[in-house]
């Protein structure tokens, strides 16, 4: 029933998309509500299986967790995109309009100095989400490690090891999201599509190789 549901829904969002500013951030919603519905629903499954398994059940969470805040980052790029595109439009109807005297001038720069304020709150909350979701899927990795220990003696200096690579990972993913800048001009930033994070039944994993740019 879930996986008709999630089905739906993206196919809906993929429709939505080719509609616009205002399909894309539709389409962004009907995402969110996907990527809850299957992260939750996967990280409810792996503490039922494995509820005594505290690791397990913190890095399902964590992973959980990720994604959403990376549903809810599109969502807001989604939007900031839709107001800047409100913005294009006004300007373009007073190009028409006049577009050439002083008055009509200063009206044009005035909007584009409101889109390029947009923009830079865009990007600006956008980096915010970035970091987030970076922490939190650097956390489910680093805590996954331990759920596949199953002889203390010998696996868990492994196992530390491991999650002092990963965290160190996903702090200079952290650190490179944190260096960034506005430069002004393009568009909205678009924020990154969720990490991938699956939570096994005996293991998680975190691929930073393939998590969100700074860009």
């Amino acid at each position: 029933a879930f996986q008709m549901v999630t089905d739906t829904m993206t196919g809906l969002s993929k429709t939505l998309e080719q509609l616009g500013p205002d399909g894309k951030l539709a389409a962004a919603f009907g995402n969110l509500g996907t990527i809850m519905m299957t992260s939750v629903v996967s990280a409810l499954k792996v503490m039922k299986e494995e509820g005594k398994v505290t690791a397990t059940s913190l890095a399902a969470g964590f992973a959980a967790a990720a994604n959403i805040i990376g549903g809810i980052a599109s969502i807001l790029s989604a939007q900031a995109n839709q107001q800047v595109a409100a913005v294009d439009e006004q300007i373009e109807a007073e190009k028409k309009r006049d577009g050439q005297s002083a008055g009509s001038v200063a009206k044009m720069k005035s909007m584009e100095a409101k889109k390029d304020q947009i923009k830079r709150k865009a990007f600006e909350t956008n980096k915010k989400m970035m970091i987030a979701q970076a922490i939190a899927s650097t956390a489910a990795g680093m805590i996954g490690v331990f759920a596949g220990v199953k002889d203390p003696l010998f696996s868990m200096p492994l196992a530390i090891a491991s999650a002092a690579i990963i965290g160190a990972m996903g702090l200079a993913q952290i650190a490179v999201i944190a260096g960034t800048s506005y430069q002004g001009g393009g568009s909205a930033p678009s924020a990154a599509k969720p990490s991938a994070v699956s939570v096994g039944s005996r293991s998680n994993t975190v691929d930073l190789a393939r998590g969100n740019s700074a860009g």
